[in-house]
């Protein structure tokens, strides 16, 4: 059973400060040989000049519309592209300080709880702005390939993400409350679709910051819910094991996805069981099969 982790500090992110100066630096000011102004409107410089405008004021359809005129060879560019990407996510949600203060401030919520309440509205379209940003972020390769930046901007990605998912899936009527009929281990509620972007958003998110040498408590717990479904291929729940699916299309079987639906439902760990109705609080626990207990989505191995 995975015991304390209620009780554990939230994000304690080392070196935060930097890497957010780091960070926004980079996306917003980047080199001068890119983000000069040029004379001609129409040049790959003068657009992504014009991108970066947009940027400043919030303006995402506009800087992605720039990025549309842009020739491949440019897009291809990796600071092109890491900016590109950084549109998206400003358009899907992604605010890095209004999300790191939060998440600063974070205590008794588990994360699930506090990312569908931070992401309110969430729509289609803001969820395929968030898989767009990952997409491109992903061009540059895996996370051992990224930078430290480009994986703090995955990470902080992710989260986003799977607010937007969660809040679309369960908040119908707009008001700030998970649905009462909202259950997560249906798909009529939360589509397998969206729950394997729920899956590779916190698998993303665990190895992107794992990268950058930062740690969370969440990233932890997450850990040690994995762990809990097994290690080797004997263990009884290893066909539910996701946690090691970066990519939607790994997510092959329906017992992976249970495993997703799982992690949603849980209410001890990271989990929106607190909130759900009826509330399911109960730890995951393996070890005692039989009838699901409380936020397991599949039946238990006698």
């Amino acid at each position: 059973m995975l015991q304390g982790e209620q009780n554990r500090e939230s994000f304690r992110f080392q070196s935060l400060s930097l890497s957010l100066f780091v960070l926004s630096s980079f996306l917003l000011i980047g080199c001068e040989n890119i983000f000069a102004p040029m004379s001609s409107a129409d040049t790959n410089e003068a657009l992504l000049y014009s991108a970066r405008m947009h940027t400043d004021r919030g303006e995402w359809t506009e800087a992605l519309e720039d990025f549309d005129q842009m020739t491949a060879d440019y897009l291809a560019q990796r600071e092109v592209k890491v900016f590109h990407a950084s549109v998206y996510a400003g358009r899907c949600g992604l605010d890095f300080i209004q999300l790191l203060t939060r998440l600063e401030q974070l205590s008794t919520q588990k994360l699930f709880e506090f990312l569908f309440q931070s992401y309110p509205g969430g729509t289609a379209q803001k969820q395929a702005d968030c898989v767009s940003a990952e997409a491109l972020l992903k061009e540059i390769g895996g996370t051992a390939a990224r930078n430290r930046d480009e994986n703090f901007l995955m990470a902080m990605l992710s989260l986003v993400k799977i607010g937007v998912v969660l809040n679309k899936a369960a908040d119908a009527d707009l008001d700030g409350v998970v649905d009462a009929t909202f259950d997560p281990c249906a798909s009529d509620a939360l589509t397998d679709d969206d729950a394997k972007e729920v899956g590779t958003g916190l698998v993303i998110f665990a190895n992107s910051l794992s990268q950058t040498g930062q740690s969370s408590a969440v990233a932890d717990a997450f850990q040690g819910v994995c762990d809990l479904f097994g290690t080797s291929e004997s263990d009884p729940f290893i066909a539910y094991k996701f946690c090691d699916k970066e990519n939607v299309a790994d997510i092959t079987t329906a017992e992976q996805v249970l495993g997703i639906r799982t992690f949603v439902k849980d209410g001890a760990a990271i989990g929106l069981g607190a909130i759900l109705t009826p509330a399911c609080t109960t730890a995951i626990d393996l070890s005692t099969p039989a009838t699901p207990q409380g936020c397991i989505c599949f039946p238990g191995i006698p």
